[in-house]
């Protein structure tokens, strides 16, 4: 069966993801993160633009609505669902082949993970729709996004190394402020949504909003994220002190000049009136933000660097060095 995806008459791109290096997997595991990232941000360009009802069913849109040529917010909001199901299905059939042909059995449950999570995105769609946009649904709707980005970095990472069990680079201290931090910036994407769901973004011309106070439930938002700053500002400091890979005390560099960065959008569109283009840049920092603290505790365990994509004869390099028993010993 293979041989007949390796004659010379086989597309390249066949041959390619029949029998995947580790560039072409972390090549195909990246895309599908950007296009998570994309979907998450082209849902906020879809409430901010009041489309969120441009379609009034799921999963389809109404005729009158796409074809009434006066609609912009029905064309917004079906060409979103129409590209980012095609595009993110393609790059999740394409990550499971790859997986499989690798023998990634580590990574099975993740890409299993990533197609239960989308269908669960899907019927979260629907249900946005079917409840007239309520602001519970809609956060829900995001914040499985972000997990499912989550599960799409850890991917990633793990198709450049071995699948051997992870070495941790720091004491262990400092891993369970990792993990603390994450779940603390988890708090923080939850309590945004909450401020969303009582400002004036509804996502449509139907006014479904929370009803809590939108400056106290902001309040909160501003507090937890002040409290993570300067919990990273710490880390930073400890990561320096006991000596951590550069590589560590980089990720941490780049969390807190996120963090920053988003904490004066927040204060300034707060100020403003939350205008829409201020609100869409906060969100595009916020995921920013999330894969900065991801990477930065992902980074605190490390696995031997998977083999080079190919030998000196052109084989792929990890079916090489199976081939010859696995002769590569986990450096470290």
């Amino acid at each position: 069966m293979t041989g007949s995806v390796d004659g010379p008459w086989a597309p390249k791109v066949l041959r390619a993801l029949w029998m995947p290096t580790t560039g072409m997997a972390r090549r195909v595991s990246g895309a599908v993160v950007l296009v998570l990232a994309a979907v998450v941000l082209t849902g906020a360009v879809v409430r901010l633009s009041g489309s969120g009802l441009g379609c009034p069913t799921w999963p389809s849109c109404t005729t009158t609505t796409l074809h009434s040529g006066t609609d912009v917010h029905g064309l917004i909001e079906f060409g979103n669902r129409v590209l980012s199901v095609a595009v993110f299905l393609v790059g999740l059939v394409l990550l499971a082949l790859i997986v499989l042909r690798r023998r990634r059995r580590d990574l099975y449950a993740h890409v299993a993970a990533l197609f239960l999570g989308y269908l669960a995105e899907a019927v979260l769609g629907g249900v946005s729709v079917l409840t007239r946009l309520d602001p519970l649904v809609v956060a829900a709707h995001f914040l499985l996004a972000i997990v499912l980005l989550w599960v799409a970095i850890v991917i990633w990472r793990r198709l450049g190394t071995q699948a051997v069990p992870p070495v941790p680079t720091v004491r262990v201290e400092l891993r369970w402020l990792g993990r603390a931090l994450v779940a603390a910036s988890f708090a923080i994407l939850v309590a945004g949504t909450l401020v969303t769901g009582t400002g004036p973004h509804a996502g449509s011309r139907v006014d479904n909003r929370l009803g809590v106070d939108r400056h106290d439930i902001t309040q909160l938002h501003s507090d937890l994220v002040l409290l993570v700053v300067g919990a990273v500002a710490v880390t930073l400091l400890l990561l320096r002190l006991t000596g951590a890979p550069s590589l560590l005390r980089q990720r941490a560099r780049t969390l807190l000049i996120v963090m920053v960065a988003q904490s004066v959008v927040g204060f300034v569109q707060y100020f403003t009136g939350l205008p829409a283009w201020l609100v869409g840049l906060h969100v595009v920092g916020a995921t920013a933000f999330w894969a900065a603290s991801l990477l930065l505790t992902l980074d605190m365990y490390v696995r031997p660097v998977a083999a080079a994509a190919t030998t000196a004869a052109g084989m792929p390099a990890d079916r090489s060095l199976a081939a010859a028993g696995r002769v590569q010993a986990a450096s470290g």
